[in-house]
Formats: structure tokens, C-alpha cells, sequence
């Protein structure tokens, strides 16, 4: 059961970094030979993640850009994670963007 009230707190994260990852369950029924040649019933259910990781949430910006985005802060790009992870120079420093994807970022075509 989920920890703190939280249905997703043991979902895995997703690649945009704010949503569960997008899942399905699938019920597994039948009959299996086991070692000793007897036969097994089972029946329990199966969640598959996305292998590509992405979320859960239609309307998540990083779904709807296929993960690949282009940064409306600092226009970097293409980012494939979630944060941008663009160098950029602020006041004679460099630091990481970090900027989290979102509807006013773009896809990366």
C-alpha cells in the first residue's frame, strides 16, 4: 500500500520527473507443469511499466513532446530527461539550466 496517502509513492518515477510511470495490469491466469510433472494452477495480477519510461499523465508536456524538447528558458536543446541539462552563464558563473518541461517548452524536431 502507498505510503503518506500517496496512490504513486510506489509507482516508479518517470523520465519527465513529476508523474508515475505509465502502467498496465494484466491479469495472468492458467496452468503450469511444474519439476515434479504436476500440473499448477495460477491466477495473480501483473504490472508492466513503460519500457520507455514515460508517464502516466496525458497531459504531461515531456509525454506530449516524445521526450525530446527544446528549453523555453534558456533554448537549449534537444533534452531527453525531464530537466534541461544545458550549461548556461549567469552572472560570470555556469550552472545547469534545470528547467523542469513544460507546455511553454517545445518538441524537438
Amino acid at each position: 500500500m502507498a505510503q503518506n496517502g500517496d496512490p504513486w509513492s510506489d509507482t516508479p518515477t518517470a523520465r519527465c520527473g513529476k508523474h508515475p510511470v505509465r502502467s498496465e495490469e494484466i491479469q495472468r491466469r492458467g496452468t503450469y507443469v511444474n519439476a515434479q510433472g504436476q500440473f499448477v494452477k495460477y491466477d495473480y495480477n501483473e504490472t508492466l511499466y513503460d519500457s520507455d519510461g514515460f508517464c502516466a499523465v496525458e497531459s504531461c508536456a515531456f509525454r506530449m513532446y516524445n521526450g525530446r524538447w527544446k528549453c523555453h528558458v534558456c533554448g537549449g536543446g534537444p533534452n531527453t530527461e525531464g530537466r534541461c541539462e544545458r550549461k548556461v552563464v549567469e552572472n560570470g558563473k555556469s550552472r545547469t539550466c534545470n528547467h523542469q518541461c513544460c507546455h511553454t517548452c517545445r518538441a524537438w524536431w
